[in-house]
């Protein structure tokens, strides 16, 4: 079977095409896994990235807002708040919707337990709210009850003072100094009285529970002790005065207990809210920095495969260079060194040197060419025998008609 000098080349030629094609495809799989990879960060990651860090923002913008309101009662920083926490849960839906889309086993669980984190902050805050307004009413009410109790005090002090003087003038001296007691001992309770607002007012601006109590068992010692005055009022003048003093210790010391109630709920719904403002945030900065993993490592990962298919294009590169040297070297020699030979026997031949040797035997055009070659030389050198006995002949005929006419002259 003759192979054909145009089969060797294209051969060679297909071999190359080849290995450039599983190159090639080497190639274009790991770019495409290169941009599949891109393309999930650009439409996945980075954006889950950005809305993460718009969340954290406004989360602690929020909270920081809040915290002013609750500790300064400024509608502003609330209202304030309220934005930024409603700009916070806008862009959790936001979130939300690409968790949908794009839905990871982490980022659904994500969305579950911080979207009840972050409602039980938001409700933290309006009942907290409304506590504040409650609480506010009640420091007013409370304020109010002890200016009352304190008038009706110094009403008390003052009509005492007046009897203690009838009594002085009628030379009642045992009954005056009975109620010289009673003057001093309501002197120290409007004292107490004046005490005890300052210290609800201090307890109330530092939450302070502890004061709370004892503030409220300083006021209950006063309405028990208050009732000895009573035991020693004469007139009955003095002791409705007292029981109108009562009536506004009583209103005093419910508006102290239902502002301390109301400051002690505050106080509780402060401390859930700061601990459902921490659990959130911890939960969203956990999941960002995992998601902020989650993106280092795809970029290392595409870094990784990018890198590959440069090195790999690179190595093809060469290797198909010294390939392609390769072959071109082999095609040259197949091609052109048999030629030159046969050129050169094929000049010989034709300056008449029929004694030269062709040593090529291929099976291809050239080997045929050779053989032809070969075969027409042999043709020639027969030929020239051939004609070489042939003028031998004639010479040898030529002579004997020579002679035949000498003799025939003769």
């Amino acid at each position: 079977m003759r192979l054909t000098l145009a089969k060797k080349i294209g051969g060679s030629f297909a071999i190359l095409l080849l290995f450039t094609g599983i190159i090639s495809y080497m190639a274009a799989r790991a770019m495409s896994e290169g941009s599949t990879v891109s393309e999930s960060m650009a439409s996945d990651v980075i954006p889950k990235l950005t809305i993460f860090n718009s969340m954290q923002g406004n989360l602690l913008l929020a909270a920081m807002q809040v915290r002013v309101f609750f500790e300064t009662a400024d509608p502003q920083s609330y209202a304030q708040g309220q934005k930024y926490l409603e700009a916070s849960q806008q862009k959790f839906k936001e979130l939300q919707e690409l968790n949908t889309k794009f839905p990871t086993p982490e980022g659904t669980l994500f969305t579950q337990k911080y979207g009840t984190l972050l409602d039980k902050y938001a409700e933290s805050i309006a009942s907290g709210f409304a506590v504040q307004e409650q609480a506010e009413k009640a420091i007013q009410g409370m304020l109010e009850g002890a200016a009352n109790a304190q008038q009706m005090f110094g009403k008390l002090i003052a009509t005492m003072g007046e009897t203690q003087r009838g009594f002085l003038a009628d030379g009642n001296v045992s009954a005056a100094v009975q109620y010289s007691h009673n003057l001093v001992q309501a002197s120290v309770f409007l004292r107490q009285l004046e005490s005890i607002q300052s210290e609800l007012l201090l307890a109330n601006r530092r939450h302070d529970t502890k004061a709370f109590a004892a503030q409220l068992d300083a006021l209950t010692a006063i309405r028990r002790e208050a009732q000895n005055i009573r035991a020693n009022l004469l007139r009955e003048e003095c002791r409705e005065m007292f029981d109108e003093t009562q009536k506004a210790l009583d209103g005093f010391t419910k508006q102290a207990n239902e502002m301390i109630r109301l400051q002690l709920k505050r106080v509780e719904l402060g401390q859930v809210r700061i601990q459902s403002y921490q659990e959130a945030y911890r939960e969203l900065d956990k999941s960002a920095i995992r998601l902020s993993s989650r993106a280092i490592d795809t970029v290392t990962r595409t870094n990784t495969i990018l890198s590959s298919s440069l090195r790999m294009l690179i190595i093809a590169c060469v290797v198909l260079l010294v390939i392609g040297a390769a072959f071109s070297s082999i095609i040259t020699r197949m091609i052109t060194r048999p030629v030159t030979r046969t050129q050169t026997f094929a000049r010989a031949v034709a300056q008449g040197n029929l004694d030269q040797e062709l040593d090529i035997f291929r099976k291809d055009e050239i080997g045929m060419l050779a053989d032809d070659l070969r075969t027409m030389v042999g043709t020639l050198k027969q030929n020239i025998v051939d004609a070489n006995h042939k003028t031998e002949e004639a010479d040898k005929a030529t002579a004997r008609a020579r002679e035949a006419t000498q003799q025939a002259q003769e």
